[in-house]
């Protein structure tokens, strides 16, 4: 005799009590756009250079229609590809990058919404697949998707098109404005290397302002590189101090892949470095600002910050504090005139 684990069509409905984030759950589409321009980047800059276009990826919410758009430019999906991207916990052939895990498309989407379709079109093939996902459908044990091919497409055409209905989760004014800034953040590496135009009711950018170190007295801006390794593991990234004082602005952004997991307005306080959990109001908190890009490590399910394995996190914070302690030393006892944006305790 045996047992088996078996998991009943309704696990999808679980999806929707993962803890995202609004900013989070968008994140996994952008990814899977992104990722696929960097698995095909030599076509679609071929492509691309044709059209004098880059990487676009659009979002467009409407509340009173109940409707979320996310589209992109990207090399599209070909019939064996949209089977795959539908098979829950299949891995991507490239776990490397963004797409690691083969749940984000399904667990975002439900996340968001009960009913979603995708179009999509992959470069250099003449037929466009459609496919609806009804998630209570599927919950009561009918996997059979309403699937349609549209065929003599031109070939030089390449996009996905997933339209979200049924919203569980319905957002606002603030909640809006706080997305975007998220997004801003999540993906300014992208905008720094030229690869990605992020619209939502206009471009979503982001502007890294090369006056905003401390000098010091030589006029040498207080800006400096790190690198080591834990077990094998690279960490590199970058440490400053800022000249204005901003507690929403400091701390360390973490980086995956060239995508932040963790970052502005909610940046990562590493207490070696910070003092106690998110740290303490004091100089320091204000003034100490840089990013870590931790690709060897593994990155939760959400994508929203770095699971530590073992002793990782803390030889990460004495490494990182050996690196930047003088910069520590710095920003605890530098005073100036100018009023910052919260004065020291």
């Amino acid at each position: 005799m045996s047992i088996q684990l078996r998991i009943g069509p309704d696990a999808i409905t679980s999806y929707k009590r993962l803890a995202y984030t609004p900013w989070h759950a968008m994140a996994e589409f952008v990814d899977n756009s992104t990722q696929s321009y960097f698995d095909h980047e030599t076509e679609l800059k071929a492509a691309f250079q044709k059209k004098s276009e880059i990487l676009k990826v659009s979002i467009a919410y409407d509340r009173a229609q109940d409707l979320l758009r996310i589209s992109d430019n990207a090399m599209g999906m070909s019939y064996g590809e949209l089977e795959d991207a539908l098979h829950v916990a299949k891995p991507p052939l490239n776990t490397k990058g963004r797409s690691k895990y083969g749940m984000g498309l399904k667990t975002a989407a439900c996340w968001l919404g009960n009913a979603w379709e995708i179009r999509t079109k992959r470069l250099g093939e003449s037929s466009e697949h459609r496919v609806i996902i009804d998630v209570e459908k599927i919950a009561s044990g009918s996997a059979d998707l309403d699937y349609r091919e549209i065929k003599n497409r031109p070939q030089t055409d390449h996009y996905t098109i997933i339209e979200i209905r049924k919203h569980d989760r319905v957002f606002h004014g603030r909640t809006l404005g706080k997305i975007k800034t998220f997004l801003r953040s999540m993906y300014h590496e992208d905008f720094r290397n030229g690869v990605l135009a992020l619209d939502w009711d206009g471009p979503l950018t982001w502007t890294d302002d090369p006056n905003r170190f401390l000098n010091d007295k030589a006029g040498k801006p207080y800006r400096k590189t790190f690198s080591f390794t834990i077990d094998g593991k690279q960490v590199y990234g970058w440490v400053g101090i800022l000249d204005r004082g901003s507690r929403e602005e400091a701390g360390f952004s973490i980086i995956h892949c060239g995508r932040v997991v963790r970052g502005y307005p909610d940046s990562w306080r590493p207490e070696s470095l910070y003092g106690q959990v998110q740290g303490s109001n004091d100089l320091v908190n204000q003034r100490l600002v840089g990013e870590i890009h931790l690709d060897d490590f593994e990155v939760s399910h959400t994508k929203d910050d770095i699971l530590w394995l073992g002793e990782e996190e803390d030889r990460v914070q004495v490494e990182l504090k050996t690196a930047c302690s003088d910069y520590r030393d710095v920003a605890l006892h530098y005073r100036k005139r100018i009023q910052d944006s919260r004065g020291p305790s």
